[in-house]
């Protein structure tokens, strides 16, 4: 069985810059959600890709299973702890179609959450690193290999099961996107993330804004090399 539950593409807020102009940004960006015992389910990738633009996607579902990723999309990072998160990525070449089949496996209720960037302007040749993923709201640092450039960050946090939300980015980071299955405590998959533009070496993003306590949450930072 399969579900496709849509919600419009919403684009994030231009990345809040402390940089030289490097060119990299988040172009456009879509987000979407699964609900209840569905095998896959259908993502619309965020609009006007084209060939060489990065695109990455960040889920929590509500399950343990790993190695779901989009067939053509590697897995950058996951970590599963009462839930899974994960972040999937590609480079566009033509073939990659304006919808991606996300599997959600076989077991228990699967719901998922999702956003998806187009990032513009990345050295695509170089893949995007993570740091470790830690439980709550604070995750550390993100050290790239490549050293210092005009990095673009990304910060992410994922929970499930309640009605309390991560309500807005670490300090200094802009961008804020939401996106959770079903409504209030039957929100079984939630996720939230934000961007900096920074000239730095390493980036430790500090601990989300949150109503409440979120139930088990998972956190972690991105860093995406300019060309």
């Amino acid at each position: 069985m399969s579900q496709t539950l849509l919600k419009p593409a919403i684009i994030s807020a231009a990345a809040k810059k402390r940089g030289s102009g490097s060119g990299i940004a988040i172009a456009s960006t879509s987000q979407g959600s699964a609900v209840e015992f569905v095998t896959s389910f259908n993502l619309t990738l965020p609009t006007g890709i084209q060939t060489g633009d990065l695109l990455v996607i960040f889920r929590r579902h509500n399950v343990t299973t790993q190695n779901l990723n989009p067939t053509g999309w590697t897995i950058l990072s996951e970590f599963s702890s009462n839930g899974c998160s994960s972040i999937y990525y590609r480079v566009a070449d033509g073939s990659e179609g304006s919808t991606v089949t996300i599997p959600s496996g076989t077991t228990s209720v699967r719901d998922s959450a999702c956003i998806c960037h187009r990032i513009t302007g990345a050295l695509t040749s170089t893949p995007p690193e993570a740091a470790t993923w830690a439980t709550g709201v604070d995750a550390g640092a993100v050290s790239p290999s490549w050293g210092s450039a005009e990095n673009l960050y990304i910060p992410i946090v994922s929970h499930r099961l309640n009605t309390n939300i991560a309500n807005a980015v670490p300090s200094g980071f802009g961008g804020y996107i939401y996106e959770q299955s079903g409504s209030g405590a039957t929100s079984r998959a939630a996720i939230a993330n934000g961007s900096l533009l920074e000239t730095s070496a390493s980036k430790d993003p500090g601990a989300w804004s949150i109503t409440g306590v979120l139930n088990i949450p998972h956190t972690s930072i991105l860093a995406i090399r300019p060309a």
